[in-house]
């Protein structure tokens, strides 16, 4: 059994294994630079519950005078919440903060531990909760732990280096508090500009993920590296972390003195029906008839994602269903799915979570949907031109977490649903 990463099943980090040794960095310059921010951003507003379970919590921030930062070690996210509250609210509620807690990532957790006798657990751990590279607490008995993505992690990466294998990996530095802001000053600690903190580079040590016999189980940030976004300089925070008008520090601060934009912590995702909702675009582009064969040509376009639909976990799914009827009655009907489907050395095709990030060998097919694609698929069937035929499409994004279902409620997110009639005789 392999002790390979069990990775991130929704959002995370990655923090480098041997973190100072002789890896190279990379370059801050490699990529074009995000765009310029728009003069009228919106104000922050709270998002309508996920569709997918999980056991989140919101942590509440420390007040100011209980406030006392470790040198050489990790914060609770609680600390920074003290002064950093507009941020500190989004953040807790978001699938990095409760990216320990998520019970379907709890359940994949278990197996892939036992499965792997024990090994699995810290590596899971590395982008579910990535102080626990530092702690050593792969069993969540510290709240440092149970708080996942904390700030403290991703605001400590140093550089973005690379072992010589694919995937990008964070060194952690903490001497100071790094970010994307070039005139950040604060009495509490030292602060470091660092401009990948507005690329998408910051993404890809988490949302890359290959195996190290080479096989690639997803490559979100390869995928947008390789479509028409990264070319126009759109990161993958435009989407995921689009700006919001508030402000960075709280006035009561000592000698606070902040900025009144930030980047939205909340990360939406592939976990928000809201946001997988604006990937993509459903049109019957044709439905025409040549005596009783209805010939309909339906047309599936990633107008809205910059990269594969569905990406991440390969469990992800996009479902078409495309039906006809006459007098109510059903004369056609098909489904199509969408996917990447792993396979195992023994050639069992993966379904559940755990084992597609331990025991994947090969892809069986993907099929996915890349940005900017137009997909046309051509239905034809029998149906009397006596009389109107109903052609119904449905396009639904599916997230089954396997052994998680058990307690979990898959994530079923209906994308467009809608009829078109095709009258008689025509």
């Amino acid at each position: 059994m392999t002790n390979s990463a069990c990775h991130i099943l929704a959002l995370g980090l990655l923090v480098a294994a041997g973190a100072g040794c002789d890896e190279k960095s990379v370059a801050r310059d490699a990529t074009v630079a995000r765009a310029a921010e728009p003069e009228d951003l919106p104000t922050p507003t709270k998002p309508p519950p996920p569709a997918v379970a999980s056991a989140r919590i919101e942590l509440e921030p420390l007040e100011m005078d209980e406030v006392k930062l470790l040198k050489g070690k990790y914060n609770s996210a609680r600390a920074c919440g003290a002064c950093h509250d507009s941020i500190f609210k989004r953040w807790s509620r978001s699938m990095h903060a409760n990216s320990f807690n998520d019970p379907v990532f709890k359940s994949a957790l278990l197996k892939a531990h036992y499965e792997s006798q024990g090994k699995a657990a810290a590596q899971c751990l590395r982008c579910h909760s990535p102080t626990v590279a530092a702690t050593g607490d792969i069993y969540g008995t510290t709240p440092l732990t149970r708080e996942g993505v904390t700030c403290d992690y991703c605001h400590s990466i140093g550089e973005l280096v690379t072992d010589g294998g694919p995937d990008l990996r964070y060194q952690v530095d903490w001497k100071a508090k790094h970010g994307p802001l070039t005139t950040a000053k604060s009495p509490a600690h030292d602060t470091e500009y660092r401009p990948y903190f507005e690329r998408s580079e910051i993404c890809a040590g988490c949302h890359d993920y290959t195996l190290p016999d080479g096989t690639i189980v997803f490559a979100t940030y390869s995928e947008w590296k390789a479509s028409k976004y990264a070319e126009e300089g759109k990161q993958c925070l435009d989407c995921h972390m689009p700006r919001l008008r508030g402000p960075t520090v709280v006035k009561t601060a000592a000698n606070g003195k902040g900025h009144d934009v930030f980047n939205d912590h909340e990360l939406v995702g592939g976990h928000e029906p809201s946001q997988v909702k604006r990937a993509m675009t459903v049109t019957v582009e044709s439905l025409t008839r040549d005596a009783d064969r209805v010939r309909a040509v339906v047309v599936l376009e990633n107008s809205g994602a910059g990269h594969y639909v569905p990406t991440g976990i390969p469990s992800r799914k996009l479902v078409l269903t495309v039906s006809a009827t006459q007098r109510q009655r059903t004369v056609f009907q098909r489904q199509m799915t969408y996917q990447r489907e792993m396979q195992a050395e023994d050639n069992r095709t993966l379904t559940e979570d755990w084992e597609i990030k331990l025991l994947s060998r090969r892809v069986l097919r993907d099929n996915r949907i890349a940005p900017g694609e137009l997909r046309r698929e051509v239905f034809v069937f029998n149906a009397s031109q006596t009389d109107d035929v109903a052609l119904n499409v449905q396009l639904s994004y599916v997230y089954d977490p396997g052994s998680a279902s058990d307690y979990t409620p898959r994530l079923d997110v209906s994308l467009a649903e809608f009829e078109k009639v095709l009258p008689r005789g025509m």
